[in-house]
């Protein structure tokens, strides 16, 4: 069932390098990076869609950076 994050950690995942693990931001992933999984295209279409959203939030609030990842 999708979404199985809350909020914050797909925002996060979707906005921010993962240094550690060596993922690039969700918001860059291709339907290619995806294929692997089941519906994989499906849920990085349903996840662009919500974070669409977010960001249109948080445009309006004047709170938006490209990056979330370096200050």
């Amino acid at each position: 069932m999708f979404p199985k994050a809350t909020c914050f950690a797909m925002w996060q995942q979707w906005m921010c390098y993962d240094s550690i693990n060596k993922i690039t931001p969700m918001k860059d992933f291709d339907p290619i990076d995806v294929e692997h999984l089941p519906k994989g295209n499906m849920l990085l279409s349903e996840l662009k869609n919500l974070m669409k959203g977010f960001e249109n939030e948080v445009t309006l609030l004047s709170l938006w950076k490209h990056s979330m990842t370096y200050t």
